[in-house]
């Protein structure tokens, strides 16, 4: 018996999160899930449980969205009240390749300045073209405050907008227009 195919009670009360392979899809499609699969990716945040979820879509697609996303290595189910795992990077080479894999320097800090526009920017595209479902997501953006968390909220950010109706012709613009207001190369 699968784990999601556990009591309802326990199904209802389970909790997902991302892994480092999530946040890759979301921010560059390189896995090229299906539309219903990155918005699921989006919703699983760590924190919501599933009986949250269960009147988005019909129990026995999420259930199987659920499954494949933990089969492809997208999501891992959280421990019973305990915080959200960190994401782990993927390792692309195995360990006994790692001289292959170029040292990363940290990001340098951003510009106040530049965070803070680029931060109104994707609160402005969101509440113009997600409304009223774009409240946790400007959230999540006001409290960024360094690259990483910024990287984060711009991928979740990018895959709301093109996914919605109102926003999917001019996604990649709007992403061009951030990456250019926080001095990003694309």
């Amino acid at each position: 018996m699968t784990e999601l195919a556990k009591g309802e009670a326990d199904w209802e009360k389970a909790v997902y999160s991302k892994t480092g392979k999530a946040l890759e899809e979301l921010a560059e499609r390189r896995y090229g899930l299906r539309a219903k699969a990155r918005q699921l990716l989006v919703l699983l945040d760590g924190n919501r449980p599933l009986g949250a979820l269960s009147g988005m879509m019909p129990s026995q697609e999420l259930r199987g969205l659920l499954h494949d996303l933990r089969e492809g290595g997208f999501i891992e189910r959280q421990i019973a009240g305990g915080p959200p795992k960190a994401i782990q990077p993927i390792q692309v080479f195995p360990a006994e390749h790692s001289n292959l894999i170029a040292e990363q320097a940290p990001e340098p800090p951003l510009d106040p300045v530049r965070l803070t526009r680029t931060k109104a920017y994707l609160i402005e595209t969101s509440q113009q073209h997600l409304g009223l479902m774009a409240a946790k997501l400007q959230q999540e953006i006001a409290q960024t405050d360094d690259a990483t968390q910024l990287r984060s909220a711009l991928a979740h950010w990018n895959m709301a907008i093109r996914e919605s109706l109102a926003g999917s012709d001019v996604a990649s613009a709007c992403l061009s227009h951030a990456h250019e207001l926080i001095g990003w190369k694309q």
